[in-house]
């Protein structure tokens, strides 16, 4: 997952876009897999975080923090059955750990 370090969101509305990428065996290569993946967000009022990677940062005080998942499905039709692989990334805002975040 591109970025690895994430990204520390500076204020309302600020953007940041996330690309994921498998790495094949056969034959050897690595193919972008954005939009094969499942995109979730683990902080609530965050942001917004689209099926494409993108998220948009929705907090004003510039506070929180959290990380960005992609999952992959070897089976996305029976995500139960198979095997999920799992790639994150940190995301926070640019005042979290101020006395003006609780």
């Amino acid at each position: 997952m591109q970025p690895a370090g994430g990204f520390v969101f500076e204020g309302l509305g600020a953007q940041g876009q996330f690309t994921a990428f498998g790495t094949y065996i056969h034959p050897p290569e690595t193919k972008d897999i954005t939009d094969k993946v499942v995109w979730s967000l683990d902080i609530a009022n965050f942001g917004t975080l689209t099926q494409t990677g993108q998220l948009t940062y929705t907090r004003a005080d510039g506070c929180g923090n959290g990380d960005v998942s992609a999952t992959f499905y070897s089976d996305p039709s029976n995500p139960s059955v198979g095997s999920a692989m799992v790639a994150s990334a940190p995301v926070k805002g640019a005042n979290d750990g101020s006395a003006n975040c609780q």
